[in-house]
């Protein structure tokens, strides 16, 4: 069977276009292509400065590990330390226990000095009253020792005073 002629030139027409449509996209892939690697030779001139941009980072990562390795040194003692000063703690808290204890019992041997203070002064006060309340009387005033009989020991029937002479305290 025959295609008519324009038939076939309507199917040729469109193939030419179909392979200028796939031409003009294999074209500008070929263009893109083309400009990365343009821009690839580009880049390949500044190697040097990446080059040296390289030494830079990796002088910069050895600093930073040297730096690293010294604080992992220093978080070590650091660790070590604190570790001693808990046990310092422990012992400062069992000495402040110890001087809380020592202090309340010293405390309360104050407490009962003081009050066993205030009960031989309050003691010696009483006592010191009576006296005073004794001198008044003339109990304790010693009769005359020159013999002569107290008018008022003769009328309660002795010549010797309130009391006999058995009865006297003090010097002779």
């Amino acid at each position: 069977m025959t295609i008519p002629c324009a038939t076939n030139a309507q199917i040729h027409s469109s193939r030419t276009w179909n392979n200028l449509e796939l031409a003009e996209q294999e074209s500008q892939e070929y263009q893109e292509y083309l400009n990365i690697l343009n821009n690839e030779s580009e880049e390949s001139s500044s190697v040097p400065a990446l080059e040296t941009e390289l030494e830079q980072l990796l002088l910069e990562e050895s600093q930073l590990q040297s730096q690293l390795e010294a604080l992992k040194v220093e978080e070590d003692r650091v660790g070590v330390e604190l570790k001693q000063q808990a046990v310092q703690r422990e012992e400062l808290e069992k000495e402040e226990e110890r001087y809380w204890r020592e202090y309340s019992r010293h405390k309360q041997r104050l407490l009962q000095a003081e009050d066993e203070y205030r009960s031989l002064d309050s003691q010696l006060r009483s006592t010191q009253t009576q006296l005073e309340k004794l001198k008044k009387t003339n109990v304790l005033t010693r009769p005359s020792t020159s013999g002569t009989p107290d008018t008022s020991a003769q009328s309660m029937g002795s010549g010797w005073g309130a009391f006999p002479p058995s009865l006297w305290t003090g010097p002779r």
